[in-house]
């Protein structure tokens, strides 16, 4: 590079000396951004990678690159020309299947390739033709260009670039405003008023606010991206929005209190730090909001409160907090961070309000107008130097994205701390005047489990091994026993072990992993026992959903859920109308000798088998996670029931409730017999009665007026 290719040199901004430090110093895929785009229409690379130099040549920051060796602080370096090569591939002769994978791969490959701040095109674009009128877009970027407010900017202009070629019309956009703007504005800004005011809202705080449990072996262990969602209903949302406008304060300082209710539990104090991003776009620069570059930054957040104080009035000490630091917002935060004794460990937690909206478009959008092709799905990556991001987006219904490290945080700890927030929301949307010391963080299925591991036996029940590891024990054992009946139908435990070992092997190759939650939609069915089983040995847990259902309880406990992938008999799998990876039973089980054997194990006792819904309190289903452990304490080497190869248990509860796991596995890890009822017998008495003497019924779990009911019937 030589200075005819340059157009100008400038410093970073605060957000932007963090971002490069961090990149310099983790080298991991820190800050790295990837949007995917589905596109169905008429599609042409050719235009596409026209207007993509177009906008590279309108922005400066798109033709940046940054220099932090041999000079005295990093700068900014923006070149007169960077030509941008659009990456594209013809695979419409791969399957569906093959073409996803393969577009997966290349995203996979992008983000370990990474960027070099001081020498790459510091954004990437790849087109892939999938079928004849269908194509992905995957475009790459480092967020040091720029943050999500700007991608809907961009997308919108690059669109409207395309539709301008390819009808050979005149490109009609407004002059953009340099970033260079915006950092002139900070040279004139009141650094060290913004030193004095952070420095006196920290003042005091000395412990570092924490989620409860970490891995032992988190300390340098590579990132690795999971994310949960919790989202609500139309109705909820709408009335937590009501709430904030009582309280009179905006809906992100509400959750913001309530996310620092929760710390302070989990702390055990009155006082709690965590970071907010704030959007960090000066409304003194004109024009401001179309600029594109990097505006937003993470700041601090305290919640000091005790027990008797309301929510209302930790909301709106949160406003008026955030007004004052509203004009401190540009002092990088570590900056903040050396004026307070706990430096770099001020903060553990961050949160999120997007108010900027999600990109996306389609033909009907004033910024799609005219395009000769649809815009179908935006999905994006992003990954923080933080193991733990809670991201609010207020849409429609509200949902609260969960995004955190698996390397630190494993799933089902996760899943509780989900759990632990959806209380709080459900007692404050019951009761929005309730004080502090009357929020209960546990629900009451956890407290049910506390107390059941208080009072567990001395006796030796296989508490080491998962519910496959005990199935396939009884498998080596009673290989050619029966396991199963249902209407007419056996199985023997081999027979059974071969068809659930095929599934989990195609679960595998899918990407099922420890404690990936998989939803189960089957009727009562020999093909329900080999899903769960499948699950199990896959390693996941599964989420069984009864296909009589409505959509909007399935939508919302897949969701709720974050299951990643479902599996279904073929005839029910249109009962589930979002979209949700699925493979049918009847597909996964489908004969391959080599697919027999058992998964080698990848997960523990402790780690969860089955997430199952209950009704909430405010009519919402409420997700419960049961343990390995848990179950094979109630079915084996129990002190109140002896289970043993002679018996016969009837399954009478419907899979997806709890009691059903007495049934299942009491039969199937003590080598048992597991007579499946059909849904008629279960609504005629007679019928009941009939299959307990035909097949010889020894146990089965039944509520008291049921079996009183039974004993009216057939005494």
């Amino acid at each position: 590079m030589n200075k005819k290719e340059i157009d100008k040199i400038y410093p970073l901004s605060s957000m932007q000396e963090g971002m490069l430090f961090h990149s310099l110093l983790d080298n991991n895929g820190t800050y790295f951004e990837q949007i995917t785009i589905r596109l169905t229409g008429d599609f042409h690379v050719e235009q596409f990678e026209k207007s993509v130099q177009y906008i590279v040549d309108r922005y400066d920051i798109f033709r940046t690159i940054f220099i932090h060796q041999k000079v005295q602080k990093p700068r900014q370096v923006v070149l007169k020309q960077l030509a941008i090569n659009v990456h594209h591939e013809d695979i419409r002769h791969l399957s569906v299947e093959l073409a996803q994978q393969h577009i997966r791969r290349y995203a996979w490959e992008e983000r370990k390739r990474g960027f070099s701040l001081s020498k790459d095109v510091l954004m990437r674009f790849a087109v892939f033709r999938t079928r004849e009128d269908q194509y992905e877009i995957v475009w790459s970027y480092h967020h040091i260009l720029m943050d999500g407010w700007c991608t809907s900017i961009v997308l919108g202009e690059l669109f409207d670039v395309y539709r301008c070629f390819e009808q050979g019309l005149p490109v009609q956009l407004e002059k953009a405003m340099p970033y260079s703007q915006y950092i002139q504005w900070l040279k004139h800004w009141d650094k060290d008023e913004a030193q004095l005011y952070w420095n006196a809202y920290l003042s005091g705080y000395e412990q570092t606010a924490t989620l409860p449990s970490r891995r032992p072996s988190a300390a340098g262990a590579a990132y690795e991206n999971a994310e949960l969602l919790l989202s609500l209903d139309k109705s909820s949302t709408e009335a937590f929005f009501e709430l904030a406008k009582t309280f009179q304060v905006t809906s992100n300082c509400l959750f913001q209190a309530l996310w620092g209710v929760l710390l302070q539990r989990y702390n055990l104090t009155d006082d709690v730090v965590f970071g907010a991003v704030v959007s960090g776009r000066p409304s003194k620069i004109a024009g401001i909001e179309k600029m594109v570059g990097l505006f937003i930054n993470t700041v601090p957040v305290r919640v000091k409160a005790n027990s008797s104080s309301s929510l209302a009035s930790i909301a709106r000490q949160l406003q008026e907090d955030s007004l004052l630091s509203e004009r401190h917002a540009y002092l990088s935060l570590a900056e903040i961070q050396a004026g307070s004794p706990l430096q770099g460990n001020l903060l553990k937690t961050i949160v999120t309000y997007q108010n900027f909206g999600a990109a996306s478009f389609d033909g009907t959008t004033s910024i799609g107008k005219d395009l000769p092709f649809v815009v179908q799905d935006v999905e994006t990556f992003e990954q923080s130097n933080y193991d733990f991001n809670l991201m609010i987006v207020p849409n429609q219904e509200l949902i609260f994205k969960f995004m955190f490290n698996k390397a630190v945080y494993d799933a089902p700890f996760m899943h509780r701390i989900l759990s632990h927030f959806r209380n709080l929301l459900l007692q404050v949307a019951d009761n929005p005047s309730i004080a502090l010391w009357e929020l209960n963080v546990t629900g009451a299925s956890e407290i049910s489990e506390q107390l059941e591991q208080l009072t567990q036996t001395r006796t030796a029940y296989g508490k080491e091994r998962t519910l496959a590891e005990l199935f396939e024990e009884q498998v080596r054992r009673n290989a050619g026993k029966t396991a199963l009946v249902f209407k007419g139908r056996e199985l023997s435990y081999g027979e059974l072990n071969a068809l659930a070992n095929r599934a989990a092997h195609r679960l595998r190759e899918r990407g099922v992993r420890a404690n990936t939650i998989v939803g189960v939609l089957s009727d009562r069915s020999p093909e329900m026992i080999v899903s769960l089983l499948a699950v199990l040995k896959a390693g996941g847990a599964y989420l069984p959903i009864d296909p009589e259902y409505p959509e909007e309880r399935i939508r919302y406990m897949l969701t709720d859920s974050g299951a990643a992938w479902l599996i279904s008999r073929r005839h029910l799998a249109d009962r589930v109308k979002q979209d949700i990876s699925l493979i049918t039973i009847e597909e996964a089980v489908a004969d391959d000798g080599s697919l027999d054997t058992n998964p080698e194990p990848v997960n523990g006792s402790e780690d969860v088998a089955c997430v199952i819904y209950t009704s909430g309190s405010t009519g919402k289903p409420k997700g419960t996670l049961t343990k390995h452990a848990n179950i094979s304490r109630v079915v084996k080497a129990t002190n109140y029931i002896e289970l043993t190869e002679e018996d016969k248990l009837l399954q009478l509860s419907n899979y997806a409730f709890d009691g059903s796991t007495f049934d299942i596995y009491g039969a199937l890890l003590n080598g048992a017999t597991l007579v499946l009822l059909e849904q008629e017998a279960l609504l005629d008495m007679r019928k009941l009665t009939r299959v307990i003497r035909e097949q010889g019924i020894t146990v089965f779990f039944i509520t008291t007026a049921l079996f009183n009911v039974l004993t009216d019937v057939d005494p």
